[in-house]
């Protein structure tokens, strides 16, 4: 599940606040609608994906007035409730979800277009509260104690923190279309889960 937010701005666009005039405004109605129909028309692979689609289509069905876009998408995962039926064994519910968190990724997909110029697109990605804990092998010693230390040195400990992390993808490539952002993602994210984190 996504849930998108969508940014409009353009160089012509002064009068829609400083006049009411409305005629270079795109109604959140038709965003949330476009939205839907972006997804339901085309296919693809990962949030990055679905980002880069919307901004080339705002930015080429209003090419007048809209001259960039700024999409954060992020990405709720939820699974399936395993509950006993009427026999007793555990399966998996029909419809019913939970939302597992609070790890929660993220895109944002910036687009910009002017007359006579090239599309350009950017793309950020990361995620947010990955939650990490270590039953052990995690020390800390050897580190500067003074009179209001009380903090006794350990060389084995539980070890528990939350990363956040973000990365930018090469301007070019995504420019090009040449990145499998899902490799990308998962090359980020399985390191920390690994990592032999000794502080």
């Amino acid at each position: 599940q996504y849930n998108v937010q969508l940014l409009l701005e353009g160089d012509t666009m002064d009068n829609a606040f400083l006049q009411g005039d409305n005629s270079q405004v795109v109604p959140t109605d038709t965003c949330k609608n476009t939205v839907y129909c972006v997804a339901s028309q085309n296919n693809f692979e990962s949030a990055e994906e679905f980002g880069t689609l919307l901004a080339k289509h705002f930015l080429h069905e209003y090419p007048k007035f809209v001259n960039k876009i700024t999409i954060t998408i992020h990405r709720d995962n939820w699974e399936r409730l395993q509950l006993p039926d009427s026999n007793g064994r555990i399966r998996a519910h029909a419809h019913a979800f939970r939302r597992i968190g609070p790890f929660k990724p993220f895109t944002v997909v910036t687009g910009e277009k002017r007359p006579n110029t090239n599309l350009k697109l950017s793309v950020t990605s990361g995620f947010k509260s990955l939650e990490i804990l270590k039953t052990t092998q995690s020390g800390f010693v050897g580190y500067p104690k003074d009179r209001y230390t009380s903090l006794p040195e350990s060389t084995d400990r539980l070890l528990g923190t939350s990363a956040d992390a973000e990365w930018v993808y090469n301007s070019d490539l995504v420019n090009r279309g040449k990145i499998d952002y899902n490799a990308v993602s998962t090359m980020r994210i399985v390191p920390l889960l690994f990592v032999n984190i000794n502080i």
